[in-house]
């Protein structure tokens, strides 16, 4: 059966290449992308400037919270109906509250996603009691999880080829690296600038520019920041982005790895998360052709059967908030 994608395509076939090359590469030189792609410098930087300033691509850095003792949950909620006025209040309210930093209206099992990183697990109650509709007999609806490692993919879809797909891996770890207000400080000024230059970053941040990179390379070599890579506008391309949360019912440690892999091979998986809390898995599945989704949750219970007791699907609809560093 021929399938449709959910828009008409709007990227070139140069264009997807250069997003699967340099997604988790953007600090790569127009050159050192170019020897990636088969393409010539000067096509590498037209490509890339034209897909920046069509909003196709942003850089963000891609910073390491569990080495510096930070924890990262996965909260996904609904909070019954309100009207847009209280919505709206809501939701400005949520995306100024510490250690959001990242927020989206989602369709499917729960209206909202967030991400929350903090060093004290207890501040996670003060969140929960923000999220909470202040109505007396309001339906609410919770479920969260801790996150224990992060791997990202390159996005294969594009081009439909797995071979040599990149990925980063960080995982929680006992040894922890100390930051000081400084340190804090610079991290900040990235995660709100991270398409402008050392010397405007310096500027913002009241530092000269030789301390400011300074700062940036020792934070760089002790792995608090990982490098820069480019966020993909899926909604501008009418690509479907779903999340997956997936409760582990019995899976063997054989079978884990198993899982770790087939996601790894799947084109459309560009994050898989291990967790623990009320889910143990946390795919981000990307794809330009809705049925996919479908196809990709038959292939998980043909091949691990009961071993998995459930998956939850969450259609992101609209990004609300997307930092690299809570404040």
């Amino acid at each position: 059966m021929s399938r449709s994608p959910l828009a008409p395509a709007s990227l070139s076939e140069k264009e997807r290449q250069f997003i699967v090359a340099a997604t988790l590469h953007a600090d790569l030189s127009a050159k050192e992308l170019g020897h990636m792609t088969g393409q010539r410098e000067h096509a590498i930087r037209y490509i890339r400037d034209g897909l920046v300033s069509r909003g196709i691509i942003r850089p963000v850095y891609h910073m390491n919270y569990f080495i510096i003792g930070l924890n990262d949950f996965g909260i996904y909620f609904s909070r019954g109906s309100e009207n847009s006025a209280s919505r709206k209040r809501f939701e400005a309210s949520l995306e100024k509250a510490p250690g959001v930093f990242w927020v989206a209206k989602t369709g499917g099992a729960f209206q909202y996603a967030v991400s929350f990183v903090t060093p004290k697990t207890h501040l996670l109650g003060d969140l929960f009691t923000r999220l909470r509709p202040s109505e007396t007999g309001t339906h609410f609806e919770k479920c969260f999880g801790i996150r224990l490692d992060w791997t990202i993919y390159a996005p294969a879809y594009l081009t439909g080829d797995v071979k040599g797909r990149k990925r980063i891996t960080l995982k929680a770890s006992d040894s922890f690296v100390e930051i000081d207000d400084t340190d804090r400080k610079v991290l900040r000024v990235l995660s709100d600038l991270p398409e402008k230059p050392i010397a405007e970053h310096a500027r913002v941040s009241g530092m000269n520019a030789s301390s400011f990179s300074y700062r940036v390379e020792q934070l760089r070599k002790r792995g608090v920041i990982y490098g820069r890579r480019y966020m993909l506008n899926t909604p501008a391309l009418g690509i479907n982005n779903q999340r997956l949360l997936i409760v582990d019912r019995g899976l063997t440690a054989e079978q884990r790895t198993e899982l770790f892999e087939l996601c790894s091979r799947h084109p459309s998986v560009v994050a898989f998360l291990c967790c623990t809390g009320d889910w143990d898995f946390e795919l981000r599945f990307e794809s330009e052709f809705p049925g996919d989704i479908d196809i990709f949750c038959q292939l998980l219970f043909d091949t691990f059967g009961n071993g998995i007791g459930s998956v939850k699907t969450v259609q992101q609809l609209n990004v609300l908030k997307q930092i690299s560093f809570p404040a």
